[in-house]
C-alpha cells in the first residue's frame, strides 16, 4: 500500500500547539509515546499509512481496540481515520472503520470486531481533510 506522507512518532506535547494532544492517552505524561500524522505539512487527500505485521487468529471474530486523537485549530486540516484488514493470502482490503473530522481535544476509544481471516494484518490510514 503507498503512502504519501509518514507517521511520526511522538511523545509529549506537540510543539506546534494548534492540534495534537499533551501527552500520549497510556501513560498521561511525557514519557509516553504515540503516532501522530501531521495534517499542517500535508496537503488535502495526503495520506499516512502504518500497517501491522501479519497476524493470524485461530478464533471467529478479533476485537480491535485503540485510542485516537483527532483535532485541529482547523478543522478542516482533520479529514479521516480509517482502518482496514488485509487478507495476506488474496491482498483483499475490507474498511473496518473509519471516522471524519475533529473529534475535540481529548484521547477517544475506538473498537471494532472482524471476521476471523487465517493470515491479515490491520492498516491505519490518515487522510488529511480538505481545510
Amino acid at each position: 500500500m503507498p503512502s504519501n506522507i509518514k507517521w511520526t512518532v511522538k511523545s509529549g506535547y506537540n510543539q506546534n500547539g494548534n492540534y495534537g494532544p499533551n501527552a500520549d492517552f497510556s501513560l498521561g505524561n511525557e514519557q509516553g509515546y504515540y503516532l501522530f500524522f501531521d495534517s499542517s505539512i500535508a496537503t488535502p487527500g495526503q495520506k499516512a499509512l502504518i500497517q501491522t505485521d501479519p497476524l493470524q487468529s485461530a478464533i471467529t471474530n478479533n476485537c480491535l481496540k485503540f485510542w485516537y486523537f483527532m483535532n485541529s485549530n482547523v478543522d478542516r486540516n482533520v479529514g479521516k481515520l480509517n482502518v482496514y484488514d488485509i487478507d495476506l493470502e488474496t491482498n483483499e482490503m475490507t474498511l473496518l472503520w473509519t471516522l471524519e473530522y475533529a473529534q475535540g481535544n481529548e484521547w477517544l476509544q475506538g473498537a471494532l470486531t472482524y471476521a476471523y481471516k487465517m493470515k491479515h494484518s490491520i492498516v491505519f490510514e490518515a487522510v488529511r481533510g480538505p481545510g
